[in-house]
C-alpha cells in the first residue's frame, strides 16, 4: 500500500533537528552545564520519535492522510502519545529558548 507522506526536505529538517539537539545536549552534559535537564532533553529526542513511530504504525491511518494530517486526528481524539510529543516538544523548544538566552547574556 501507498501512503501520502512528508516531502523529503521535511524529513530532513526534522532529522537535522533532532540531531543537533542530541549532540548539543550532549556537549552540555560533558561540559556539566545544568546536568538534569540536558539528560531530559536526551530522552525525550529518543523517545517521541520512537513513540511516535510505534503508535502511528499501530493506528489505523487513511491512505490520503499524511503524518501532520495523522497527527491532528490523533490529537484532536486525545490520545496520549499524540500529546506526550506535544508537551515533549515544547519542552526542547522551551531548553532551546533558555540555551539561546543563556548564550545571548553570556556574550553582552
Amino acid at each position: 500500500m501507498y501512503w501520502e507522506t512528508m516531502p523529503n526536505w521535511f524529513w530532513m529538517i526534522y532529522s537535522g533537528f533532532l540531531a543537533v539537539t542530541f549532540i548539543t545536549a550532549l556537549i552540555r552534559i560533558g561540559r556539566r552545564e545544568k546536568f538534569v535537564m540536558e539528560i531530559f532533553v536526551l530522552v525525550l529526542v529518543l523517545l517521541i520519535p520512537v513513540i511516535s513511530i510505534l503508535s502511528s504504525a499501530t493506528s489505523i491511518r487513511l491512505i490520503e492522510q499524511n503524518e501532520y494530517e495523522f497527527f491532528l486526528s490523533q490529537l484532536q481524539q486525545g490520545a496520549l502519545w499524540t500529546i506526550f510529543s506535544v508537551a515533549g516538544y515544547s519542552l526542547i523548544l522551551m531548553w532551546w529558548i533558555r540555551l539561546l538566552l543563556e548564550k545571548r547574556v553570556a556574550s553582552v
